[in-house]
């Protein structure tokens, strides 16, 4: 804050008749931003997942020198809630988030440990293996939050016209994950994708 005291004087002239302290407001303290996430590189797995994904997740994880946590997510259809299965025609199968407890914990699907070892044999990189039930994105979303993870690296659906229209109308797990929480979100997409195939919403059309 600083003080300026400025005369007045009348219009013809004459010797000031007082002083005006004048104050100007104090700047505002700068508010702190948040600090950057210092936990792992979170990475989705699935069975059949194509390597290119963990791969880039791996280098991502190297740069930052960062280890790299993947989590294999298992749907959950037993609650009813906000998510739509397109192919159903409409019918409603909700999922849950990681957190909510059936009585039995999540398992890997069968040889997903052993792909994950082969693809990861020699890597610099520390990594661990998680497995987790509920809706792909609310479970990435939490377990991000758990271990303040740094990115969210995910791929896209395998190719093919219903694919992609499910993913049209559903929503894909990268879109849900950008509305849904703070954390950078890389997709990576299919080494192989053919991109002269129309895209969802052109078929939508």
């Amino acid at each position: 804050m600083f003080r300026l005291r400025a005369p007045l004087r009348c219009q013809d002239g004459a010797q000031p008749v007082k002083e005006l302290l004048m104050t100007a407001p104090t700047p505002s303290e700068p508010t702190p931003s948040a600090a950057a996430p210092t936990g792992p590189v979170l990475v989705g797995v699935v069975d059949g997942q194509r390597p290119e994904v963990l791969r880039t997740a791996e280098r991502v994880a190297a740069d930052a020198g960062a280890a790299l946590l993947l989590l294999s997510v298992s749907a959950d259809p037993y609650l009813v809630g906000e998510y739509v299965d397109p192919m159903t025609g409409g019918i409603p199968i909700g999922f849950v988030g990681a957190a909510v407890d059936r009585g039995d914990a999540p398992t890997l699907p069968p040889g997903l440990r052993e792909t994950v070892e082969r693809q990861l044999d020699g890597s610099p990189v520390a990594w661990s293996l998680r497995a987790a039930r509920g809706e792909p994105a609310l479970a990435l979303a939490e377990v991000a939050d758990e271990v303040d993870a740094r990115m969210i690296v995910v791929g896209t659906r395998d190719a093919g016209v219903l694919a992609s229209i499910a993913e049209f109308l559903s929503g894909s797990v990268a879109a849900h994950l950008a509305h849904r929480q703070r954390r950078p979100v890389l997709v990576v997409p299919r080494a192989d994708r053919d991109t002269s195939r129309p895209a969802p919403w052109d078929l939508a059309e």
